[in-house]
């Protein structure tokens, strides 16, 4: 069968790859304003580039270095606790990873945020990890998205705060929900986050039709030709048992990225 696919949206400003894809100085611009020591905010911002590139075991050492820097730099264990979340598309962390995320925001609560944005950035990560030896994944799951929706509403202007919106809504997907709707919601919200940079393309399908195969040789591509023109890729990939060709926009299984460059000089 041939795999389908659509364009939905257009690629925004912070275009990152996946780790395997991409050097340490390739990961793309994040901007993430802090309170933090103004010698660690780029090294803090790299960070954050490592997280949206699932490159979590540097992203642990960057945040690290950062506190090591910057001690009363609260923000920091948000980025460390997203960290240890690592990828809520695939499987949740484990109780020792749970465990120490927690600890880290108790010292970020100790050391108290510098500014009500950081604050509540802090209080949204820490209600997937609040009680999590007594509250089911899901139900968290759904917390964490609903915080991350009142955190759109806050700061209505924060690209990141948009972009982990949609990927909490991607997560917290009720799975017997064969109209996808959180799925959809979150491909809107990207489609207008990243407009005016390139496209967005959803790989849809049953097992077995190459999907992944497709998203991978299509990032490479995009990669390959952003070392000399600025174009890269970010994928997504993830393996619903139950998917149609009939709905492509929904239940969508990979997301890449491309730039618009890219996509002018043909793929």
């Amino acid at each position: 069968m041939k795999t389908k696919a659509i364009l939905i949206g257009l690629l925004g400003a912070m275009m990152l790859t996946l780790p395997v894809l991409v050097h340490p100085e390739t990961l793309g611009k994040v901007t993430f304003p802090t309170s933090c020591d103004a010698r660690v905010q780029a090294n803090f911002e790299r960070g954050v580039a490592m997280l949206h590139s699932y490159w979590f075991t540097e992203a642990r050492k960057v945040f690290e270095a950062v506190l090591e820097q910057d001690a009363g730099c609260a923000i920091a264990y948000w980025g460390l606790a997203v960290n240890y979340l690592g990828n809520s598309l695939a499987s949740a962390p484990s109780s020792k990873d749970v465990a120490a995320a927690w600890a880290g925001l108790d010292k970020a609560r100790a050391i108290g945020a510098r500014t009500p944005r950081e604050r509540d950035w802090i209080e949204a990560i820490s209600v997937y990890y609040r009680d999590a030896d007594t509250v089911a994944l899901d139900a968290r799951l759904l917390a964490y998205t609903e915080a991350m929706e009142r955190m759109t509403r806050c700061y209505s202007d924060d690209f990141e705060a948009w972009t982990y919106y949609a990927l909490t809504l991607q997560a917290s997907a009720p799975k017997n929900d064969k109209t996808y709707a959180s799925q959809l919601k979150s491909a809107a919200i990207l489609e207008r986050s990243i407009k005016g940079y390139g496209c967005v393309v959803c790989v849809v399908g049953p097992a077995g039709i190459g999907k992944s195969r497709t998203v991978s040789e299509t990032a490479a591509i995009a990669s390959s030709r952003g070392k000399a023109g600025g174009a890269v890729a970010l994928t997504f990939v993830s393996k619903p048992s139950e998917l149609t060709l009939r709905s492509v926009t929904r239940g969508a299984t990979a997301f890449f990225f491309i730039s618009r460059k890219t996509l002018s000089e043909g793929a």
